[in-house]
């Protein structure tokens, strides 16, 4: 009995704390950081080198035809799952992405 009141309990605290935390990111303040944030970081990423890609950066990999299906790829995935990040992810960054790997 005891065991299930502490796990109401945190479930309750679980269900305040995601609240607050959704409150605080509706903030047009912090949606401005995170898209800022998320600029700064895919300005970098072709140079990143990466497990996905053996070790290579996009810049390297897109040089053969199997590294471009992998940068490709890649990219793909981060717009999917970037459409549902709030905030979304600007389709801008994946375009200037795809213009600065040669793949627009």
């Amino acid at each position: 009995m005891l065991a299930q009141a502490e796990k109401q309990g945190e479930t309750s605290a679980s269900r305040q704390r995601q609240k607050e935390l959704d409150e605080l990111n509706s903030l047009p303040e912090v949606q401005a950081q995170i898209a800022e944030y998320l600029r700064q970081h895919y300005r970098n990423w072709p140079e990143v080198k990466l497990p996905a890609l053996n070790g290579k950066t996009p810049l390297q990999a897109v040089k053969t035809r199997d590294g471009r299906e992998m940068v490709e790829a890649l990219l793909l995935d981060i717009e999917r799952h970037g459409k549902h990040t709030g905030p979304p992810l600007d389709p801008a960054i994946i375009a200037e992405l795809r213009e600065r790997l040669g793949l627009s």
